[in-house]
């Protein structure tokens, strides 16, 4: 660069020299004097004008990486912000996912996200990265290297400033008496014990309240299905099924137990049948002999089967058959739901069936 800047300056001198040379010609000092004045001032404009151009060609050509900071007097352990500012042309890619090295009287603390502020010629490329040390006395920010790709991508690095700073200890007055240790709290046995018993009682009295409130609750939930007909009792359990099954919280399978389970209570309780007894094959059976409307029957038998095959056969029926169980299952409950009918002495029962307990 210097020797670029002795070439233009001599160019530029000899072009001034020619410029004001006259051949053949006498001149007086004055006028020589007022050229020679009119040479420099020329050089002078020339050499400024050309200064001015390599200085915008070496800033927008070359990359320029500096450290900065907010103070430079800090405590051992505290923060330190170091403001890493990058000059570089457009074209180059800084590599900032590279780990900045970091001598060991050093440890990073937080490193803050890359703000960019795009300048006429030039980018400008702003990252913090918080350190702290705990060595005392005065000593050098540490030595950033950064890591960059050129405009034909070859790689390169530059290394910023380092910045003098000062770390001290914590303020302490030596003149002032140390003070000891506080002694552990002293508790007397006595006032163990009243704690214990206070929070024995306590512990009691709470048990108490909440089984008098759960026994509560389930006498009351025993008066209600007391006072409902068999056929309202399993209406609204068979809803709350429908309901559970909607949202949801049950799966399948325990939807298809539930299900038989209620079926099975109340053909007991209406028919006077040991349900729960017998496998879904014989409830069929002995249905056939205390049902008149075939149709019902034939809904009752789909419901017994397709269970039997959720359970053991691991079918998972569509959401339009599981509503369609149910809504079969209730409208069979409202349709026998009237007076307890008498037991009818049907066909032998066998137990040997093929079907399986539900």
């Amino acid at each position: 660069m210097l020797l670029s800047i002795r070439i233009s300056r001599f160019a530029i001198r000899n072009i001034c020299i020619m410029v004001m040379a006259v051949p053949n010609k006498r001149v007086s000092k004055r006028e020589i004097k007022g050229r020679i004045v009119y040479r420099n001032t020329c050089t002078a404009l020339c050499n400024i004008f050309l200064l001015l151009a390599i200085s915008f060609s070496s800033h927008s050509q070359n990359i320029n990486a500096t450290v900065q900071l907010d103070s430079s007097d800090f405590r051992i352990g505290d923060p330190i912000a170091l403001i890493i500012d990058i000059d570089h042309p457009y074209g180059v890619v800084v590599d900032w996912t590279q780990n900045i090295y970091l001598p060991e009287n050093f440890e990073k603390l937080s490193e803050s996200p890359v703000d960019s502020i795009r300048q006429n010629s030039f980018l400008t490329e702003k990252k913090i990265i918080t350190v702290t040390t705990f060595d005392t006395g005065r000593i050098p920010t540490p030595e950033i290297k950064i890591m960059y790709h050129d405009k034909n991508a070859h790689p390169d690095s530059i290394t910023a400033n380092r910045v003098l700073i000062r770390v001290s200890l914590m303020n302490v007055n030596l003149k002032n008496s140390f003070r000891p240790i506080a002694p552990p709290l002293q508790v007397s046995p006595s006032r163990i014990m009243m704690y214990l018993l206070t929070a024995g009682i306590s512990l009691a009295l709470i048990s108490f309240f909440i089984y008098r409130i759960l026994k509560r609750k389930k006498e009351q939930r025993i008066d209600s299905s007391k006072s409902m007909e068999p056929k309202e009792a399993v209406l609204l359990r068979l809803q709350r099924l429908e309901q559970d099954m909607s949202k949801r919280k049950i799966s399948i399978e325990q939807f298809y137990l539930k299900l038989t389970a209620l079926l099975r209570e109340y053909i007991e309780q209406q028919f006077s049948f040991p349900a729960f007894e017998l496998s879904s094959p014989e409830i069929i059976r002995y249905m056939k002999h205390q049902l008149d409307d075939p149709a019902l029957l034939e809904n009752i038998s789909e419901n017994f089967e397709l269970a039997d095959l959720v359970k053991f056969a691991k079918v998972l029926p569509s959401a339009e058959e599981n509503h369609a169980v149910i809504q079969s299952a209730i409208d069979f409950v409202k349709r026998t739901g009237g007076e307890i009918l008498p037991e009818k002495t049907p066909e032998k029962i066998g137990t040997g069936g093929t079907g399986q307990n539900f």
